[in-house]
């Protein structure tokens, strides 16, 4: 069974997320892999394919990497949001082990946020690093100049603590739990469309389409007139190569939301044509068709999957 969500971590995340999950109810099936600092779009170029899951959440260095990356993914990839809330417990907590504290995050820093900590009693230092190497001697010459406490990502926190400087995870619970709920409520409502189209394919499969009973729709701005043999456009010509060759009805093995089907008409093309848009009307779907003489191939879109 295919994970439906993978969490790309690191170990203090991975603690923080485990101790969320152990206490919340009704949350997605979630895969979680630590994955090594500059490697993220690497594990998932040689893991994606196995662990198959229907969205990707990840936070810090991992989602800026990521983000700033030429790597591509038709699934969703959700960022694990920083919050005023998140800096404030943090800084917070960092105050208990002294007054000078540095704010550390990945590719720019969170000075936006020190309104948040502006009048707590202490000293917040707001800095950003862009390598590995770079955050190791960020973190050497802070040590060196007397800093109390490091507030950061999992990276961060494991190389304070490498340090001997005391550290505070930058993420709360509430973060988590929130983007979770947020993975949750998507995978809900991916399901749901699935079901729908799936029901809608299953219709017209069961149903040949020239059982449907249409009539007129006069003044209709849906209405899609077909293009006469001696018009036909490339696009139109390459359609027509596309529908009558299948077998109707038919799905498309590429895309199993989409369905084929077939419509017949004694009265000719102008009746095929209201015909189409009547059905079109009753049954909420997207359709393109080709008409050759009295029958008309047609390829229908589920409207909940269309762009």
């Amino acid at each position: 069974m295919p994970s439906k969500v993978l969490i790309l971590s690191h170990p203090k995340l991975t603690t923080v997320v485990q101790q969320v999950m152990d206490n919340t109810e009704q949350l997605p099936d979630v895969t979680i892999r630590d994955v090594h600092f500059g490697h993220v779009v690497d594990y998932l170029n040689d893991h994606l394919h196995t662990i198959q899951p229907q969205m990707i959440i990840t936070g810090g260095a991992h989602w800026t990497m990521l983000d700033k990356s030429v790597y591509q993914s038709a699934l969703p990839i959700l960022q694990i949001p920083i919050t005023r809330y998140d800096v404030l417990q943090a800084a917070l907590q960092a105050r208990q082990f002294g007054r000078r504290i540095a704010v550390i995050h990945y590719g720019e820093n969170l000075q936006s946020y020190q309104d948040v900590v502006q009048h707590l009693d202490g000293e917040y230092l707001f800095f950003s690093y862009s390598s590995k190497h770079d955050a190791a001697a960020l973190l050497a010459s802070l040590k060196q100049a007397g800093i109390d406490a490091i507030i950061g990502s999992g990276f961060i926190c494991t190389l304070a603590d490498q340090l001997e400087i005391p550290s505070v995870f930058l993420h709360s619970k509430d973060s988590i739990i929130k983007i979770l709920e947020h993975g949750a409520r998507l995978e809900s409502s991916r399901m749901e469309i699935e079901q729908v189209t799936r029901k809608w394919a299953q219709e017209f499969m069961r149903h040949p389409l020239d059982a449907y009973e249409s009539t007129s729709l006069s003044g209709s701005p849906c209405i899609r007139q077909p293009i006469q043999s001696h018009k036909r456009s490339k696009r139109q010509l390459a359609l027509d190569d596309f529908l009558y060759p299948l077998k109707v009805p038919a799905y498309c093995k590429e895309n199993p939301y989409l369905s084929i089907g077939v419509l017949e008409s004694k009265e000719g093309i102008g009746h095929l044509t209201s015909s189409l848009d009547q059905l079109e009307a009753d049954c909420g779907e997207n359709l393109v068709y080709s008409i050759r003489k009295k029958r008309a191939h047609v390829l229908f879109f589920p409207r909940t999957q269309t762009k």
